[in-house]
């Protein structure tokens, strides 16, 4: 190879390193606003220089905490959770955090991370009449409080549901509809909930979102694929109560928090959504198959019909290419802190998208996609490399994405490399047989 050809090679590897891992390098703000939950909760809950009033009265008020199923739209495959105060000779009021609204320029915030959900009080009769209707479980665990945590945050809740403090940032992990609860539960234990979750492993956001994605793969290696490392690494009980129906576990587990639970709506045995996983789900065999079959019909098209190779190989790569688009700005110009420095990147970018047109003449572009491919699959050596004696800093679990893309990579270079040959024994054996 000639000291020209050497010098092309090494800025290719390199233009294609340095632009995928630009995104892995910024610096990202941290977004924060001024109705965090714990910030709330520390300057407006649980005065202990105050004394309950009518004391008698609050003791008699029933706080619980109320857990949805999930439901048929995406954003609430999740579940719901919600706090149910029940006050004597008085309609029972349901608080929550997960309310939002389509108008309002909501699409544009939610591309650029900017979740902006708000707390809201309802009738608790009216509202789990409507969740019957919809076929949702709906189960309730009373909380046992003294009369004054109980005022203190039924006060919380009345200030919380005002125009002035309803609205906050919501995030998928950290500040959800559950996790407003469980802190909530926390400032009323004196912190006890808290000490006691973090003192148990849990599963990692990306395993437990595992659990509830499952049913649809598309969708799981998606959300898998836009997700960086900051889902990934180890987890507590606390992190795992994001997800509503943890948080319920965690409160019947928690001491003699919880009293008793009942079910409101009980569709449990007649519901005919897919039930979640209780295991993470790996569907990475899948991924692998699939991408293998796009690498045959490569291989397939590339000996017996060109307009069979280029038809895969370009749609393959538009697809890619795209998601490596959508995947390269939401790392560097958006709010949604998850997909920050995502090593898939390395393998899904836009530059897909121009070599999906030189594909289509190959024997014109040749030598500059071997080149590429080769860059390609020396990217993915040495990152699986990396990530088997480097386990906790390329943390990332992205084998199902691997197993999708890169063998096509290793089929590409093949292909381009042996044509003539792979073309020669083909006929060859039609030949004989």
């Amino acid at each position: 190879m000639s000291v020209r050809k050497r010098a092309f090679t090494v800025s290719l590897f390199f233009a294609v390193l340095l632009f995928s891992a630009s995104a892995m390098s910024f610096v990202h703000k941290e977004e924060t606003h001024p109705f965090d939950s714990e910030i709330m909760l520390a300057s407006i809950y649980g005065d202990s220089t105050g004394s309950v009033s009518e004391e008698s009265f609050w003791n008699d008020v029933a706080i619980s905490l109320v857990t949805v199923s999930k439901d048929d739209p995406v954003y609430s495959w999740f579940g719901h959770s919600g706090l149910l105060l029940e006050f004597p000779g008085r309609r029972a009021v349901l608080y929550d955090w997960g309310r939002f609204s389509f108008d309002d320029g909501f699409y544009g915030n939610f591309i650029m991370g900017r979740l902006w959900y708000e707390c809201g009080s309802s009738d608790a009769l009216s509202e789990f009449a409507y969740l019957e209707r919809c076929g949702r479980t709906v189960s309730k665990v009373k909380l046992n409080f003294p009369a004054k945590t109980k005022q203190d945050i039924a006060r919380y809740l009345l200030q919380n549901d005002s125009e002035q403090y309803k609205t906050y940032l919501y995030h998928h992990y950290r500040d959800n509809c559950a996790t407003r609860i469980r802190d909530i539960i926390n400032k009323a234990t004196g912190g006890e909930f808290e000490k006691w979750a973090k003192s148990q492993k849990g599963r990692s956001f990306r395993e437990q979102t595992s659990r509830m994605l499952a049913n649809n793969i598309l969708w799981q290696w998606l959300l898998d694929f836009l997700q960086g490392p900051r889902i990934d690494g180890s987890a507590t009980r606390w992190d795992e109560m994001f997800l509503p129906s943890e948080l319920e576990k965690g409160v019947i587990e928690f001491s003699s928090l919880a009293e008793n639970r009942e079910y409101v709506c009980d569709f449990r045995n007649t519901d005919t959504r897919p039930a979640d996983f209780e295991t993470p789900q790996d569907r990475s065999l899948i991924w692998l198959c699939i991408g293998l079959a796009v690498s045959l019909l490569c291989i397939a098209g590339k000996m017996k019909s060109k307009t069979l190779y280029h038809a895969v190989s370009f749609s393959f790569q538009i697809i890619a290419g795209t998601a490596g688009t959508l995947l390269f700005f939401m790392m560097n110009f958006t709010s949604h802190d998850v997909c920050y420095f995502n090593a898939n990147i390395l393998f899904f970018h836009p530059f897909l998208l121009i070599t999906a047109f030189l594909c289509m003449n190959e024997k014109k572009h040749r030598k500059l996609l071997v080149k590429f491919y080769k860059v390609q699959c020396f990217t993915a050596l040495i990152y699986l490399l990396l990530s088997l004696f480097l386990p906790d800093i390329f943390r990332q679990d992205n084998t199902a994405q691997l197993c999708t893309i890169v063998p096509f990579f290793c089929t590409q270079l093949l292909l381009l490399n042996r044509t003539d040959t792979l073309k020669s024994n083909f006929q060859n054996s039609i030949h004989k047989s």
